[in-house]
């Protein structure tokens, strides 16, 4: 007997010896297993087949004696069927489906049940997301058979808790941002449509008509080639301490959208140094609130935006890589500065934000490494965290050196304009992410500067890709960063009764639902501060750097009043230290507390990489009353404060 494919059947139970294709045929039991005899990684015949699926072999038997050659065809059904064809809206019946021919008669019996006890008629019509079981009517064969209805169409890819901002939020940080509507909730998809009812029957034509209100519930869906998919139900949640706006930079129908963003660029003829705390805004505005249609051969443009396309420079060089984050469903992503010798270009992108938890984003750096060069004369990528105060709140830099363990190197490039290689290798990160903990700004406004420029001496060329913008709490796998990440937690014990202290800290008028942010009243003492970790790439294979110190600082009015010398770490990526009040010279007044992680990264030369993190901290406010009893000048004119 000759079998087609000759896979998955065998001989023998433990999948040692496949049904051969000759004429001496074992008459025993045959095995089946929906993998192949040569993966040894599914040694078990129970086990490998997909479920709802079909297997199909065609057999010769040849002719001998007298007997003519017979052909024929097995069917090996597992578990059932599945109806992938649904669209929302279709009036299809179970007699309509097609089950291996089965169904052309359209008498089979249809039940609700696996046990085949309620039955239900032909004429039934199917929806969508449900199963129903069917006996195929097979002499001798009484078994009923699952039949799973799915839609042709996927459902859109969107969050199904969708934080929002109100008005009143932006305000009470200073901003003048309208509420967000309908349209502003960020979805993957195509001809989307929005509903206001779980049945789907009353449309929403105009989404940025729609105001949002906490606990409101929406339901869309999209489709594709005239079919339209289920409906997903998003349900709005009123976030009172983190907004931004345009985070994917585009609107509801995938047009470039950069409202709350504001681009310089500048051209320098000498000055421009990597890493060396610059401010790089310093200069005549080229672009604000503006865009260039990306296209690489105009090498002037500092600011384009990139599809998901593969970038010119490394496909090129034979590496693909989208223009955009993978991480997601972004059809956009903003290239910042330009990818032209010679020019030395310093380009920043600078976007206003309510702080949440975390501000973190995607990343992608493209860079010409002038090896020659030194370090502060490289181009470069500036990441700054800037509160409502103008002041510094985090730093980081990273210039072009293959030695730094994100960067992956192509020796001597290929220009994509064709012709002329270049002698300079680029350096490349694949697509990652950084994220920067800003609890103790959480419901205040702030910023971030994303400086990317080009060599100070030559112009050799840096640009950095960024998308996904995202404002709001921690949580696991948010950004695995390969920057690495630290965060210094609220201290975990209750605030005394002075909430806010006339004398220390601006907290009044702070939303009391955004408290994490405020730093903990007249606690006591000895005080536990703890955080959290991630480690940044530290080696060629990808792994984590080492830890080789952990500073931990109080700080009052800008000094440093106490350093930890000491601490623990009671699990992987947590750290703890203990403050007594004998370590305070002086208890009273508002006290921050600052944190450094120091890793060794070792991905050529070694060296060292720094991550900070800062918390409110706490604050110990004096308290004085009057004596009792009371005098009766404490209570004159009747008043009981005064």
């Amino acid at each position: 007997m000759n079998w087609s494919p000759n896979t998955f059947l065998y001989v023998s139970a433990n999948q040692n010896f496949p049904l051969p294709n000759n004429g001496n045929n074992p008459t025993g039991n045959i095995y089946f297993n929906g993998n192949s005899h040569s993966n040894p990684s599914n040694p078990h015949p129970t086990a490998g087949a997909n479920i709802h699926d079909i297997y199909t072999y065609n057999y010769t038997i040849p002719g001998s004696a007298g007997c003519s050659p017979t052909s024929g065809q097995l069917t090996i059904v597992t578990g059932g069927f599945t109806y992938d064809d649904f669209c929302r809206g279709d009036v299809t019946a179970l007699n309509d489906i097609s089950l291996l021919n089965y169904n052309s008669a359209g008498n089979l019996n249809w039940y609700s049940d696996d046990t085949g006890s309620t039955s239900i008629p032909g004429t039934t019509q199917i929806q969508g997301g449900q199963t129903y079981y069917v006996d195929l009517g097979i002499a001798g064969c009484s078994q009923v058979f699952p039949v799973d209805i799915e839609y042709a169409t996927p459902t859109p890819e969107v969050e199904l808790m969708q934080d929002f901002c109100t008005q009143a939020t932006w305000q009470a940080a200073g901003f003048s941002n309208s509420g967000d509507d309908l349209s502003k909730v960020v979805v993957c998809g195509s001809n989307l449509q929005w509903y206001s009812d779980s049945a789907g029957t009353t449309p929403i034509t105009n989404p940025s008509s729609v105001t949002l209100a906490d606990g409101d519930v929406y339901y869309i869906s999209q489709e594709i080639n005239g079919c339209e998919s289920a409906l997903l139900p998003v349900t709005m949640t009123e976030n009172e301490c983190a907004c931004i706006e345009n985070p994917s930079f585009q609107d509801a129908s995938g047009n470039v959208n950069l409202e709350g963003y504001t681009f310089f660029s500048k051209n320098f003829t000498g000055g421009i140094s990597a890493c060396q705390g610059m401010n790089y805004l310093s200069g005549t505005p080229q672009y604000t609130n503006t865009i260039q249609q990306y296209d690489f051969n105009n090498n002037n443009v500092a600011v384009t935006y990139a599809t998901p396309a593969n970038i010119p420079w490394l496909a090129a060089n034979g590496v693909n890589i989208s223009g955009t984050s993978p991480f997601g469903c972004s059809e956009r992503s903003i290239k910042l500065n330009d990818d032209a010798a010679g020019l030395r270009t310093g380009t920043t992108m600078v976007k206003e934000f309510v702080a949440g938890e975390v501000i973190s984003f995607d990343f992608l750096f493209l860079m010409n490494d002038p090896a020659n060069h030194l370090p502060r004369e490289k181009p470069f990528v500036t990441i700054r965290l800037i509160d409502q105060q103008g002041n510094l709140v985090q730093e980081r830099c990273i210039n072009a050196d293959p030695d730094n363990c994100i960067f992956n190197l192509i020796p001597a490039a290929t220009n994509p304009n064709g012709v002329i290689p270049i002698t300079n290798p680029v350096v490349y990160t694949d697509w990652s992410c950084i994220k920067l903990n800003t609890i103790e700004l959480q419901g205040q406004a702030a910023r971030v500067e994303i400086t990317t420029g080009d060599c100070d001496l030559t112009g050799h060329w840096g640009v950095g890709y960024f998308d996904n913008f995202y404002v709001g709490d921690d949580s696991p796998g948010l950004c695995d960063s390969a920057f690495g990440y630290m965060a210094v937690n609220p201290i975990d014990q209750p605030s005394g009764n002075y909430a806010n202290c006339s004398l220390f800290g601006g907290t009044v008028g702070v939303n009391p639902n955004c408290a994490p942010a405020l730093a903990a009243n007249n606690v006591t003492f000895p005080i536990e501060i703890c955080g959290t970790y991630s480690s940044p790439i530290g080696n060629p294979n990808g792994g984590d750097a080492p830890v080789t110190d952990i500073t931990i600082d109080v700080v009052s009015n800008g000094t440093v009043v106490y350093s930890a010398s000491t601490f623990t770490q009671p699990s992987p990526g947590e750290f703890c230290i203990t403050i007594n009040q004998s370590d305070i010279s002086n208890p009273y007044g508002e006290f921050t507390i600052e944190g450094e992680l120091e890793f060794t990264m070792n991905c050529g030369t070694p060296y060292n990489y720094y991550v900070q993190a800062q918390s409110n901290g706490f604050k110990f406010c004096p308290v004085a009353g009057c004596p009792t009893p009371f005098p009766p000048e404490c209570n004159a004119g009747g008043n009981p404060n005064p």
